[in-house]
């Protein structure tokens, strides 16, 4: 990543102030800007912008595996570098038994290209509703689960698609045991593909041209650097990312191949254009600057030689290889509040509330009847469970 530009002060207000004023900046140049929001405060940033945020009313759905097959154009390419951002070669090279995440990333790949070209078919052949295609491929995975688990024979119609051998070498050919945990690595992998994903089609979210902001709370770190990888080939690179409170996110956003505009307390990430409002946390920084630049600890030139002497709405500025003082913008910043889910109970958490009924069963009563039928397979998780077990009976 490129840093364009960097505000550092110890007043929030002062910080969301600078970076609505980047924003309304690169809008200006019509510049696809996103914003990585910390709170409802910095969400207040960009109020016109789609939110990203699983769990929200507000939440613009997504469907990231799709829309990355969309901005590369080829099949193939996207399946391997989507494999390679859930499974990172840094993953591969740190873990203690490389074999497993290396097979995993392969099978992934595999997996991928299959779902592209199914979805496809069903999408060119039959009427909606349709899932999506991170969906498609969450399904492909639990058939395969089944049919191992199972011992099915019988093939599934899309493995008309399979790219090669890969899957049916490593899955429906292998043994059992093998073929259970090569399943379980390459579900782990899958998984934040698909929580970050819409479930149903979406219209590509590649030509989209309204601002888009990430409210980070809404997603754990492997999800949020998996949606900052993602939405860096989605989008082109001179796209802007806005970052306030980037000390609690330089993580997740160092990898990502936009430019960036910070703000924080602290410092971090060097750039060669530099505000500094009121700041007791990086006083250091600025003393390190002003040595390197000048050779001396302060401006001694400068009506504020520091900015721990900053009075509200000035600031130190480092720009064109000069320092001066500058106004700093006071607009302040609304909030944007976003509304969880509906907070009605789902139809489990309402029965386990429920008064009891007047027909109670007995004691002797055994719901397993009740809960499947001979013809039916149990999902994904319930095999997962059932698995070793199953494994031990095989041994037997």
């Amino acid at each position: 990543m490129k840093v364009l530009s960097a505000f550092l002060g110890d007043r929030k207000n002062e910080r969301l102030a600078f970076m609505a004023d980047k924003a309304n900046y690169y809008l200006g140049l019509e510049k696809k800007v996103i914003l990585l929001a910390s709170d409802a405060d910095t969400l207040g940033i960009l109020k016109e912008a789609e939110v990203l945020a699983p769990g929200h009313a507000e939440d613009f759905a997504v469907d990231f595996a799709q829309d990355v097959m969309v901005a590369i154009g080829n099949v193939n390419v996207a399946a391997r570098d989507l494999a390679k951002a859930l499974v990172p070669d840094d993953v591969i090279s740190n873990a203690n038994e490389p074999f497993w995440e290396t097979s995993a990333k392969m099978c992934i790949e595999a997996i991928i290209k299959t779902a592209a070209h199914a979805e496809a078919f069903i999408r060119s052949n039959t009427q909606p509703p349709y899932m999506s295609l991170a969906g498609r491929i969450t399904t492909i995975h639990s058939e395969m689960a089944e049919k191992v688990y199972a011992s099915l024979e019988k093939k599934k119609w899309w493995e008309e698609y399979l790219p090669d051998q890969t899957i049916e070498t490593m899955i429906f050919s292998n043994a059992k045991r093998t073929a259970s945990c090569m399943l379980s690595v390459v579900q782990s992998y899958l998984e934040p593909l698909c929580r970050i994903s819409s479930s149903e089609r979406t219209a590509p979210v590649n030509d989209n041209k309204r601002p888009l902001a990430i409210y980070a709370p809404a997603y754990d770190i492997v999800e949020l650097k998996l949606v900052l990888k993602l939405l860096s080939a989605i989008y082109p690179k001179d796209s802007v990312l806005l970052v306030p409170e980037a000390d609690n996110y330089k993580e997740a956003v160092e990898n990502t191949s936009w430019d960036v505009v910070f703000s924080s307390c602290r410092p971090v990430a060097d750039s060669d254009s530099v505000v500094f409002g009121f700041s007791r946390h990086s006083l250091l920084y600025f003393v390190n600057m002003t040595k390197e630049t000048t050779g001396f600890e302060r401006l001694t030139n400068l009506a504020y030689e520091r900015p721990d002497v900053l009075t509200y709405g000035k600031g130190i500025a480092w720009e064109l290889g000069e320092w001066h003082i500058v106004d700093l913008p006071y607009d302040a910043v609304s909030p944007r509040n976003l509304v969880a889910n509906s907070r009605e109970l789902d139809e489990t958490v309402a029965a386990l509330i429920a008064p009891t009924p007047k027909d109670v069963k007995g004691k002797e009563f055994d719901p397993e009847p009740f809960l499947h039928d001979d013809d039916e397979f149990c999902d994904l998780d319930q095999l997962l469970a059932n698995s070793d077990y199953q494994l031990l009976a095989d041994d037997d």
